[in-house]
């Protein structure tokens, strides 16, 4: 199948031949596309790792993915992978496939949980979900020991950015006409002023995605929008807010002249104003919800984290690694994993 037709089946019939070779990767998530396939486009569903990654025949990739898989499924036997393929399908439901992507992103975390305590040889035991009553995800058993987990995935907290990077990782990887060193120049001004929102809606979509060609296609000088959303306050009520994206061909990047001491010292500081805020809060609420009753009765629980920092919590430097892992540290039964990596 060549890319340019948005008949989702005809992709839907290729990826199940590509993935014969894989067939973890073909039980878990090719019946998620086959149930939603009319429901979005083909560039959206190319977007989504999982897909981009079989389409492309991305070998590395998916003997990664499929030993990942291997190993759970063989902690937790096949009666047990039959649910999670069932699982994932009515979990991952939403009204954007950008909104997939992310549901995507928080069901993998519980894979990583299952996968972190299965690599520490303990035995995995899915909870099975209820709709009445907040559950963790899984217990995990070890030489008579016993604990209750619960996986939590914080995404990076400006979605526009993070569709951005992912459309545009879709533009230069599948359409030929954006290939080039301007779609890697594009600098974006966000409104660092604005709060925002929890997701993306269907109509942002729509806009960021036609913003982005007219920059490619019509090679604009100067372009920009304004995405409106409302955004609950503290209290619960909806507020109006919005942010402004505008680009400037040929824009010079200002120098950075801040001394590496003091980047590494904010990152510091704003590192562990996160972790006592929204992480706390996080731990708070899944030991109030979740993991509750089970902390009451005496049971043993963690909480497993998945964070997709912010690019500037994320520099290649050893010294935010260490930072990172000092501030992080410090909670015993909550496990962090940095995954800002993730698009």
């Amino acid at each position: 199948m060549k890319y340019g037709s948005n008949n989702c089946h005809v992709l839907v019939e290729d990826l199940m031949k590509k993935s014969e070779k894989y067939s973890l990767i073909k039980r878990l998530y090719l019946p998620i596309i086959a149930t939603y396939a009319d429901k979005y486009c083909i560039e959206d569903w190319l977007s989504v790792p999982y897909y981009e990654f079989l389409y492309r025949q991305d070998e590395t990739r998916l003997k990664i993915l499929e030993t990942f898989l291997e190993e759970i499924y063989n902690n937790i036997e096949e009666n047990e992978f039959k649910v999670l393929c069932s699982d994932v399908i009515s979990y991952v439901k939403h009204p954007t496939c950008n909104g997939i992507h992310e549901k995507l992103f928080e069901f993998h975390t519980e894979l990583e949980g299952m996968h972190w305590f299965s690599k520490k040889d303990y035995r995995i035991q899915r909870i099975s979900r209820s709709n009445k009553e907040p559950r963790p995800d899984f217990r995990a058993d070890k030489q008579g020991s016993s604990c209750i987990v619960e996986c939590k995935f914080i995404h990076a907290s400006n979605p526009i950015k993070t569709f951005i990077n992912r459309y545009t990782r879709f533009l230069s990887l599948f359409c030929p006409d954006y290939k080039g060193n301007e779609l890697l120049a594009l600098d974006i001004d966000y409104n660092i002023n604005c709060r925002f929102p929890h997701e993306l809606t269907k109509e942002h979509i729509g806009i960021v995605k036609l913003f982005i060609k007219e920059i490619i296609c019509e090679k604009r000088i100067v372009h920009e929008v304004v995405l409106a959303y409302e955004v609950k306050n503290s209290e619960g009520k909806k507020e109006q807010h919005s942010c402004r994206l505008a680009y400037t061909r040929g824009k010079p990047l200002s120098p950075c002249i801040v001394a590496i001491d003091d980047q590494l010292n904010f990152v510091e500081g704003q590192l562990n104003d996160f972790r006592k805020d929204y992480v706390a809060r996080l731990i708070q609420t899944a030991t109030n919800r979740q993991l509750g009753k089970y902390v009451q009765k005496g049971e043993s629980a963690y909480l497993f984290i998945c964070i997709q920092f912010d690019k500037q919590f994320s520099p290649p430097w050893e010294e935010i690694n260490l930072i990172k892992n000092k501030i992080f540290g410090k909670d015993p039964n909550v496990i962090i994993k940095d995954v800002s990596g993730w698009v």
